[in-house]
């Protein structure tokens, strides 16, 4: 469940090139996309920026493996993603 307190947590100001190809594929693409990255490169944080970015109207799941993780992405995604 949604906290009814949400955090503003700042965006991602400068993406990399990487990063920009995955906002490109998460607004124009189409089919399933990958992102395949050692611990620590930004996984989370570039995920998070793009569910920010993600259609009007749509539905996103995002998943969590710990209980602290999840309650942390809680805070940091868009209302409409789960």
């Amino acid at each position: 469940l949604r906290s009814s307190i949400l955090v503003q947590m700042p965006r991602l100001a400068a993406p990399s090139p990487y990063q920009d190809a995955i906002f490109r594929f998460v607004e124009k693409g189409s089919g399933h996309g990958v992102v395949k990255a050692t611990a620590g490169s930004g996984k989370t944080t570039t995920l998070v920026e793009a569910a920010h970015r993600l259609p009007p109207g749509g539905r996103a799941c995002f998943l969590a493996f710990n209980v602290h993780t999840a309650r942390e992405l809680q805070r940091r995604l868009p209302p409409h993603v789960e």
